[in-house]
């Protein structure tokens, strides 16, 4: 991202010690492979905690360091948020680079998604959504990054508690409803709809659909379904046990 000459310590043992636990985790969790050792060639790391640098007017100063890091943002820093652990990387020519600025991003997420799912709940009485295989999508290197990033299971966890709290009804439609290659006009499943489609026209009925917005309507049908008639709903021949399911409320109320 930027890089500059610092006199920088190397990490500490403690430090080692927490990647190498956070590695194993991760590796157990099933979100990435087996840790493996780098090498001192490859260059190290060193981490600088609140106390080691200083933030101020969106520019960051090292400790010991007189001048702003030139820093390149690889994404925009949300509003009113600072960084509270500061990475750089060394890389094979002997340079220091600033890898990562962790900001407090996770805080500022998190009181999005708490405004975000308490206006919906009191807006709804009733809210359908994706049970979406998590684990299995960012392994999509690719769009590990973003997916991480959205935080569904913390989006869907509030829902549930929130709606129990409200008294509102949350539907989950199982990962394999094909809720975005369903024609939302006349029920037709595309067989392949890649990610790069956003718009596609279906070849039964010509309907034109926004991929978007078409699986929205289709995840909200589904779930109405669910409410009304305990419908299971999946394309035919499909294999799956089950395309919906209720949440324990759901069932109370249905």
């Amino acid at each position: 991202m930027a890089s500059q000459e610092f006199g920088v310590k190397p990490p500490k043992p403690a430090k080692g010690l927490r990647n190498l636990q956070k590695a194993f985790t991760n590796f157990w969790a099933g979100r990435a492979k087996y840790p493996n050792f780098l090498k001192l060639r490859n260059g190290g790391s060193a981490e600088f905690t609140r106390s080691a640098f200083k933030w101020k007017d969106k520019q960051l100063w090292l400790a010991k360091c007189h001048e702003p890091l030139p820093i390149r943002w690889s994404r925009t820093l949300p509003e009113n948020c600072e960084p509270s652990t500061v990475t750089v990387k060394l890389d094979a020519s002997g340079r220091w680079f600033v890898a990562r600025i962790h900001a407090q991003i996770a805080d500022a997420r998190k009181d999005f998604f708490h405004k975000l799912t308490t206006r919906l709940v009191r807006e709804n009485q009733t809210i359908v959504v994706e049970d979406l295989a998590v684990k299995n999508m960012i392994k999509n290197h690719k769009l590990a990054q973003a997916i991480a990033d959205a935080s569904w299971s913390e989006l869907v966890r509030q829902l549930e508690y929130k709606c129990q709290w409200y008294g509102r009804i949350l539907v989950k439609i199982d990962r394999w409803f094909p809720s975005s290659k369903r024609c939302g006009h006349c029920g037709h499943v595309v067989d392949k709809l890649p990610l790069d489609v956003r718009e596609w026209d279906c070849p039964e009925c010509g309907t034109h659909h926004d991929r978007d917005i078409n699986a929205a309507n289709n995840i909200l049908a589904a779930g109405l379904a669910v409410i009304v008639c305990g419908a299971n709903i999946r394309p035919d021949g499909h294999k799956s046990k089950g395309q919906l399911r209720k949440t324990p409320l759901a069932s109370q109320r249905g």
